[in-house]
């Protein structure tokens, strides 16, 4: 009676055993990738060079939106008035010296390489109101007329350059990045002095694929 009883107690425990291990194995299946995507994500190991970015990714984004930005008219510059479109962001606290024309130079190229995608990105040089110079602003209108000139007062230029470097690793110096800025105005991505125009292209190539046009 004793064995008789036993076989289906014994029978009943195994397929229980086996349901736990198909369930502890279809878990593995699901988390296991998951955890390999994050940690690929966030360190970049295995990922194909040709999927990370160029840029230096801020470690949290900073808002452009929230300034009291003007033209060069003198009127109010609202970003949430604007068409959305991916930005670049030269910044010039002394003017525009030899470091920003630079900028500005590679940057104008590569919005032309962008051929028929150029009209979804802008380019913006952004100043504080100490260091705008009539004559200056006149010259990079002249050269760069596709380009928007807004400034800032100079706390709030200021304000913005502390909160950019605060983003940053310490080996990135936000006063001579230029930043990339996304459609709802958050400055996102920045590229130093050992960034080519190359690698602005190559970004904002794929962020334009991977964004919808308004």
């Amino acid at each position: 009676m004793n064995t008789s009883s036993s076989g289906p107690t014994t029978t009943w425990y195994a397929k229980k055993r086996r349901g736990q291990w198909t369930a502890a194995t279809l878990m593995l299946i699901i988390f296991i990738p998951m955890a390999v995507a994050i940690f690929v994500y966030h360190t970049g190991v295995g990922m194909p060079a040709g999927t990370m970015n160029k840029g230096v990714l801020l470690q949290q984004p900073v808002n452009f939106g929230g300034f009291s930005l003007n033209n060069m008219q003198h009127q109010t510059w609202n970003i949430e008035e604007q068409k959305s479109k991916w930005r670049w962001v030269i910044t010039g606290k002394n003017g525009c010296d030899a470091r920003c024309e630079e900028q500005l130079y590679m940057t104008r190229q590569a919005h032309i390489r962008l051929g028929e995608k150029a009209g979804r990105v802008e380019r913006i040089f952004l100043v504080p109101d100490s260091a705008l110079q009539q004559g200056v602003a006149e010259s990079l209108q002249r050269d760069h007329p596709h380009m928007t000139l807004l400034t800032l007062s100079d706390a709030e230029f200021q304000q913005l350059m502390t909160g950019l470097g605060q983003q940053l690793p310490s080996t990135v110096n936000a006063d001579t990045s230029v930043f990339l800025m996304d459609p709802d105005a958050w400055l996102m991505m920045a590229y130093q002095e050992s960034h080519q125009g190359g690698d602005l292209l190559d970004d904002i190539k794929r962020m334009l694929k991977l964004s919808y046009e308004d």
